[in-house]
């Protein structure tokens, strides 16, 4: 095969593969979703009227499990940023660095 014809199918396998590309700007997390509904479940994991316990005798005080707790920890008073309002993430480390058992001395 001569070096000419050579070229033009590498010209034409080359132009093929670039047709192949969309450009643009992906459109992924433009839209996330929103938190999560309050999660509710009744009875406790849709057990069966017939397996719960004394249920034929009484109705319980309080059952537990049913709503999702609520979160007191910390930063519950944190508002929640949009996305595109963030400009930077900031990743730290906390941890042992010294004395490492995968360390090695300089020994």
């Amino acid at each position: 095969m001569s070096f000419a014809i050579l070229r033009v199918l590498m010209a034409a396998a080359v132009a093929v593969a670039l047709h192949g590309q969309v450009p643009g700007v992906c459109s992924c997390g433009a839209d996330p979703p929103g938190p999560p509904k309050d999660r509710e479940v009744r009875p406790y994991a849709n057990t069966p009227e017939d397996m719960r316990p004394y249920g034929k005798f009484a109705a319980p005080y309080y059952e537990f499990y049913e709503k999702q707790e609520e979160y007191n920890g910390a930063a519950r008073d944190v508002p929640t940023v949009k996305p595109q309002d963030v400009d930077e993430v900031r990743i730290g480390f906390l941890g042992p660095i010294e004395n490492h058992p995968t360390r090695r001395s300089a020994a």
